[in-house]
């Protein structure tokens, strides 16, 4: 058996996906890991794209408003960023009984969650399917504006 090794700091040039375990610290899990997880019933995962816009503030305000620290419910609110096709991204894992109070905190930020889309890129090579899909997922996007397809030169 190999041994992995997981690298102590947040490197999206590396194979894996960082879960947030608190304000300072992160565990690296590799891929293999997060679709364990991901399979678990009874949650969504929210499919975010950390752009240069105010995503991660709104990530923080989420988790502040229906998950806040030291309570019973923070531990149901689980984030986990790793890079794709050369970009930063954020998958947000809550309760799926939790869809429609996710749904209007995101109506006050402008955003939407789109069931059944996903992102692929286009490469030379073919194309390469967002690494992690299934029914549970959902894209979180803006209410207006084009949803962009990347292409890998």
């Amino acid at each position: 058996m190999t041994q992995v090794v997981r690298p102590e700091t947040v490197d999206f040039g590396q194979p894996f996906v960082y879960v947030s375990l608190n304000n300072t610290t992160a565990r690296a899990d590799t891929f293999a890991e997060a679709k364990r997880f991901f399979i678990i019933p009874g949650r969504i995962h929210l499919v975010m794209l950390l752009s240069g816009d105010d995503t991660p503030q709104m990530l923080a305000e989420l988790e502040r408003e229906l998950y806040p620290f030291d309570t019973v419910r923070s531990a149901l609110y689980h984030c986990r960023v790793f890079g794709w096709q050369e970009l930063g991204w954020a998958i947000v894992s809550v309760p799926a009984r939790d869809e429609e109070r996710v749904q209007n905190f995101l109506a006050t930020h402008n955003r939407q969650l789109a069931k059944n889309q996903m992102f692929t890129a286009h490469t030379r090579e073919g194309t390469d399917p967002f690494p992690f899909t299934g029914e549970q997922f959902r894209l979180v996007r803006k209410n207006e504006g084009i949803l962009l397809t990347l292409t890998k030169k």
